[in-house]
């Protein structure tokens, strides 16, 4: 017989054994009984969660009265799919240290806990790609409730976007600890998940990109990890579940475009059925991501809640020993609300390093904007690692060549900022080089003659490593964030007057783009432009005065996109000038601009020292402008229900908004009343507007549906929201449509996914229930249901052989199949 490749082998072995079970009339029960073998242990072999050993194997084989050829043949197929099994343990075991062992963004040398012990899960909301305008940035709102980011991973393709330092890459690789320690434990779930770069993806084949990236990456492996291992499913009933990082770290548009095209041809290919994608992405234009699907979920990462915060920092002072670490956190929460970034604060990397900043000295105060957090954090960090003490460490190998290198050394650990600086400015143009190369062209970083290159680039490594920025990654060398990278280049970039008087002259100037934007007004540029801004800004000199000039004339024929690069700097946290909130002034009131580009201007102005009472005026007046959409007034009054001292006029708006039954419109009463109920001490009202909205049959049942799914987010309201969604998928005088949907949201309900599937499976069953291929919908829902891929494809391929049913229904079925079977 052909050889399968080894991904096949366990397949077919189970398939034989099967068949010849089956042939003799056994159950799998009378199979256990008749081998000497536990029911167990046939259970395992015949759901692919083990490769049967030599002994279990002949017993099946006697029992089964298997020999001859057909014995060798079934134990080749064994020993194929058992080096199989041991190449993923190889993988397993390595992938689990190497997500232990990680070094994680933006902490100080000395006690680092592991990240599980700082870690605090995230909340995710799916976006909603509607709701934008032609010609500004794409404005992207959310849908329903947030909801525990890790569980959305596995279900299908899925891209992850939050903003500088959110926690994507944190929760990529949490997630990976989770599903790598489920499988050493003996839980194989669905997906199996490796971790990659999205750089690694660029220039090979899926598989091949993925084995040399994890032979590179992963010091645990005891041997290289063969290209078949991930060109095949994990297991014959698992996925390879691909988690992409740092997809907005590749600089260049088209290599970007280049990765989403080559993970929409797999999952559009022959192989769709072996692999699933997460990616992870600061934002970037929807027309971009838009490459990996339009039907593929965007979820927007949550940033910390105050308690969440309060958490993080108790167990950072915790882990560093501190007296009393939970008076000290509530000290710490009072000290980022005195310096105005308590919602700065709630991003996780700037949480992790304003924790240790307070902790190296509690009775300073707190940096007040971005830019000097991150100044401070970097000068610290470089004055603890190359202490005289460890500097006589890293040269100590080249003191032997006498006091000329030693000087050179010494000089090249003096410069090593500049040369980190160089370094980051360089890779921020998408120059992939490696990071030695670069480096050995700097003047402060010669080899000197008598040095051998090995022993040089040694020293070079060591200093890098030490660094606290940079840490080795696969063959090369790589920035522990893309943040951290960002700030070097812009500490590089306005390092001296002559350098900043350059920059200046490079930041505004227009491109050949769509709109002749500067590059640095475009969205994925903004974290980088915030540094370089508070590099100019911060010395009181011409050049402070020459760019915030600039800052203030920036060309009225892009209004929307200057509006919204400024609102982004504020919410950074960027010192602006006054004249900057002047700007924000005139946007807000601006009839001409997009109705969220106004309340987003106007939620700027609350951020603004001076503009505390003027940025809540102009949002209540917002909200209060009834020629506005409906969805851009209720932004307007949760923004402001956000703002100190007007929580009550926000939430009083919310509430009239939800009441009033002319303000529905696409569902604003229903995102009204969720707004409310996410207000501090309104939870109560939003409950009960929901719960109005749900049993109110003049509404639209898809806002109703709606409104239940967002109430069964709500927390201590899980119960009745999944009793309005039962109720809504059990009435009969609902469109079959909307009873389906209602189903598919009860059972992605915690504790309820059984109740929706059975009654998916009561629809998918009816000959009664179809209408518009309402059937077809329930089948393809169930497929999607965790743990019932195999009862929605039965049932999807029932429909298709059913002659009964009309032509366009089976058809619509038999489109609907590869895609189910897609998902598992």
């Amino acid at each position: 017989m052909p050889k399968p490749r080894d991904g096949e082998a366990q397949h077919e072995l189970v398939r034989r054994l099967q068949q010849a079970m089956t042939s003799l009339g056994w159950s799998r029960a009378t199979l256990a009984e008749k081998a000497e073998v536990s029911k167990a242990t046939i259970s395992n072999v015949f759901t692919f969660k083990t490769v049967p050993t030599r002994t279990t194997l002949d017993q099946l084989l006697d029992a089964l009265r298997i020999a001859g050829s057909q014995w060798k043949e079934l134990h080749a197929l064994r020993e194929q799919a058992d080096s199989r099994a041991q190449r993923l343990d190889h993988y397993l075991a390595a992938a689990e240290g190497a997500v232990r062992d990680h070094p994680y963004a933006g902490a100080l040398p000395g006690i680092v806990p592991p990240l599980a012990t700082v870690y605090v899960r995230q909340l995710a909301r799916q976006e909603d790609p509607a709701g934008g305008d032609g010609a500004s940035e794409t404005h992207v709102g959310t849908v329903a409730g947030p909801r525990p980011a890790d569980q959305l991973l596995s279900r299908a393709e899925t891209c992850v976007v939050a903003g500088p330092g959110g926690g994507k890459s944190s929760l990529l690789r949490t997630y990976l600890a989770d599903v790598v320690r489920g499988w050493r434990a003996g839980s194989a779930g669905p997906v199996l998940a490796v971790l990659a770069p999205a750089s690694a993806l660029l220039g090979m084949p899926l598989a091949e990109a993925l084995a040399r990236h994890a032979n590179a990456d992963l010091a645990g492996l005891v041997e290289r990890l063969p290209v078949e291992l991930f060109a095949k499913r994990p297991y014959p009933r698992a996925r390879w579940l691909v988690l992409v990082d740092g997809l907005d770290e590749i600089t260049d548009p088209q290599a970007r475009h280049r990765v989403l095209r080559t993970i929409s041809a797999v999952t559009n290919g022959l192989q769709a059925d072996q692999y699933r994608f997460v990616v992870a992405t600061r934002p970037l234009p929807r027309a971009e991501l838009d490459l990996l699907g339009r039907d593929t979920p965007h979820f927007q990462l949550e940033p910390l809640s105050r308690d969440d915060l309060r958490h993080v920092a108790r167990a950072w002072f915790q882990a560093m020993d501190l007296p009393a670490p939970a008076a000290m956190a509530s000290r710490f929460l009072t000290a980022v609300d005195n310096a105005n970034l308590a919602e700065l604060a709630c991003v996780p990397l700037m949480a992790t390093m304003l924790c240790q900043l307070q902790a190296h000295a509690p009775q300073q105060a707190v940096p007040t904007t971005r830019g000097a957090v991150y100044n401070k954090f970097t000068a610290l960090l470089h004055k603890r690692q190359y202490a005289p003490g460890a500097r006589d460490i890293l040269r100590a190998d080249l003191d032997g060549y006498g006091p000329g290198v030693t000087a050179r050394a010494e000089d090249t650990l003096e410069h090593l900022p500049e040369l980190i600086g160089h370094l980051a400015t360089v890779r921020l143009t998408g120059d992939t080089r490696p990071t030695l190369d670069i480096l050995r062209n700097h003047p402060h970083a010669h080899r000197p003659a008598r040095v051998p290159d090995d022993e040089w680039d040694d020293f070079l490594t060591a200093a890098l490593c030490r660094s606290g920025l940079i840490t080795r990654s696969a063959s090369d060398f790589a920035f522990l964030h893309q943040t951290l990278l960002e700030h070097q280049a812009a500490r590089h970039a306005t390092r001296d007057a002559q350098a900043r008087a350059q920059t200046l002259g490079e930041l505004f100037r227009p491109t050949a783009g769509r709109w002749g934007e500067p590059r640095s007004l475009r969205r994925e540029n903004s974290s980088y432009a915030g540094f370089v801004l508070h590099g100019l800004l911060t010395p009181q000199d011409h050049i402070a005065e020459q760019t915030a000039k600039a800052l203030t004339e920036l060309g009225s024929q892009r209004d929307w996109m200057v509006c919204e690069f400024l609102t982004r700097q504020v919410h950074l946290r960027t010192a602006f000038p006054s004249g900057v909130a002047d700007r924000l002034t005139q946007f807000a009131n601006d009839s001409g601009l997009a109705d969220h580009s106004r309340v987003n201007a106007a939620h700027a102005l609350t951020e603004m020292e001076g503009h505390r009472e003027a940025g809540p005026n102009q949002l209540a007046a917002l909200a209060d402008n009834p020629n506005l959409h409906t969805s851009a007034r209720v932004n307007a009054a949760k923004a402001l229900s956000g703002v100190e001292g007007h929580r009550t006029a926000g939430a009083d708006r919310l509430i009239d908004f939800a009441d009033d039954p002319d303000f529905d419109d696409n569902g604003a009463r229903v995102n009204a009343a969720r707004a409310l109920a996410e207000v501090e001490g309104y939870r109560e009202a939003g409950v009960e507007r929901l719960i109005d909205l749900i049993d109110n049959p003049n509404l639209h049942a898809s806002t109703r549906v709606n409104a239940a799914r967002i109430l069964a987010g709500v927390e201590g309201h899980r119960t009745a929201g999944a009793d309005r969604l039962t109720a809504l998928a059990d009435n009969p005088d609902l469109y079959p449509s909307t009873r389906v949907d209602a189903a598919k949201a009860l059972s992605g309900v915690e504790g309820h996914r059984t109740a929706g599937a059975d009654r998916l499976i009561d629809f998918a069953d009816s000959p009664d229930f179809d209408d518009n291929g309402a059937r077809v919908n329930a089948a393809r829902a169930l497929a999607e249901v965790e743990g019932y891929r195999e009862a929605g494809v039965e049932r999807l391929i029932d429909l298709i052989d059913n002659p009964n049913l009309h032509a366009s229904t089976r058809v619509n079925a038999a489109r609907t199949l590869p895609l189910a079977e897609a998902d598992a």
